[in-house]
């Protein structure tokens, strides 16, 4: 089940939120004892020591790498504010 649902213009996206130190998630592994990801239009963020990135589930699946969360069109974000989250992760994670 995604983390947060998200509504925009009346349009609806799941959002699944990982953590990972090695800045890797492989969503096919991860899911594949579960019968793999049932959510091809869910979003899932991936929070790194380093950066926030996002990728669409089924773009995963396909083998796309994330992309930075600025970068995404779907998704209105300011890059300075993210720094700021970036920061706060480093600070509470601890540099991994």
């Amino acid at each position: 089940m995604p983390d947060f649902i998200v509504v925009k213009d009346s349009q609806i996206a799941y959002v699944e939120v990982k953590y990972r130190t090695s800045g890797e998630f492989d969503i096919t592994k991860y899911y594949e004892e579960k019968g793999g990801y049932p959510y091809n239009n869910a979003y899932i963020i991936l929070i790194t020591p380093r950066a926030i990135l996002i990728q669409k589930a089924s773009l995963l699946k396909k083998g796309e790498r994330f992309i930075y969360l600025n970068n995404c069109k779907d998704f209105e974000t300011d890059k300075e504010i993210i720094i700021q989250y970036v920061g706060f992760c480093k600070k509470f994670f601890g540099n991994c």
